[in-house]
C-alpha cells in the first residue's frame, strides 16, 4: 500500500501521454498546444507528480507499475481535452479512495439514432448515454491487474480502451465534468471550446494570443516537463 501525504491528501501521479509529431495534441487553443494545457492543469492539482509520456523524456517504454509505484491514485488526462479544469482534476482524484475509478463524462445533447444496415431501426434513450471525457482516475491498489493488459504508460492514451479494461475490473463512476471539459474532434470544434472558455473568462483563456481557431502548423517542441 502507498500511503497519503500529511493531512490525508492522497499522493497522486497524473499522466498525460504526448501525441506523435503533428497529431491532434499538436493542435493550439487560445495559441497553447493542446499537450501544454494538459500539462498545465495536471501541475495546479495538489500533491500532483506529472509524468509525461514520450521520447523527449525517455518515458515511452515505462511501465505502468514502475509509474504509479509510491502513489495512491494514477490520473489520466487526455490533450484532447485541452481545457478540463486543474478543480475538476484535483476533485477527481480526491475522491477516487482506495479501491475507486472515476471517469469523466459529459451528457449526449445530440438526437442518437439505431441504424440497421441503411434502416433507422429506434430513437435511443439520450438520457441513458454519456461522452467520455477527461480525467480517468484510479487508486493504484487496480494497476497489478491493470497492468496484465495495459503494460506501458503509453498504453493510457486511449482512454475509451481504458474504461474498457477498467470497467472489466470493477464498476467506474461516472462523474460529470464541465463543458469546457469536452473533446477536440476537428478545427470546428476548436472554435467552439474557444468561445466557451472566453463566455466563460475561464482562467486558461489568453484572448491576447490571437485565439488560433485551427489546427496550424506546430511549433517545435516547448519541452513538456516531469515534476
Amino acid at each position: 500500500m502507498t500511503s497519503e501525504q500529511a493531512g490525508g491528501a492522497p499522493r497522486v501521479v497524473g499522466v498525460v501521454v504526448a501525441p506523435g509529431r503533428g497529431g491532434p495534441g499538436w493542435w493550439r487553443l487560445h495559441g497553447v498546444r493542446f499537450l501544454d494545457h494538459a500539462v498545465k492543469a495536471l501541475s495546479e492539482v495538489p500533491g500532483c507528480d506529472v509524468v509525461v509520456v514520450d521520447e523527449a523524456h525517455g518515458t515511452r517504454e515505462l511501465s505502468v507499475s514502475r509509474m504509479a509505484s509510491g502513489y495512491d491514485v494514477v490520473l489520466v488526462h487526455d490533450p484532447l481535452c485541452p481545457l478540463v479544469p486543474a478543480s475538476t482534476l484535483s476533485a477527481c482524484a480526491a475522491a477516487v479512495g482506495a479501491s475507486g475509478v472515476l471517469i469523466g463524462v459529459l451528457p449526449v445533447t445530440d438526437t442518437v439514432k439505431s441504424v440497421v444496415g441503411d434502416v433507422i431501426a429506434s430513437t435511443l434513450d439520450r438520457d441513458a448515454l454519456r461522452l467520455l471525457a477527461a480525467p480517468v482516475a484510479f487508486a493504484t491498489s487496480w494497476v497489478p491487474a491493470l497492468e496484465r493488459r495495459l503494460p506501458h504508460a503509453r498504453d493510457l492514451h486511449d482512454l475509451a480502451r481504458l474504461v474498457d479494461v477498467l470497467g472489466d475490473l470493477t464498476t467506474p463512476v461516472p462523474v460529470e465534468v464541465p463543458s469546457l471539459a469536452r473533446r477536440v474532434a476537428d478545427a470546428e470544434d476548436i472554435t467552439v471550446l474557444e468561445c466557451l472558455d472566453e463566455v466563460g473568462h475561464s482562467p486558461h483563456a489568453d484572448v491576447s494570443t490571437g485565439g488560433t481557431t485551427g489546427p496550424g502548423a506546430p511549433r517545435p517542441p516547448a519541452g513538456p516537463r516531469r515534476t
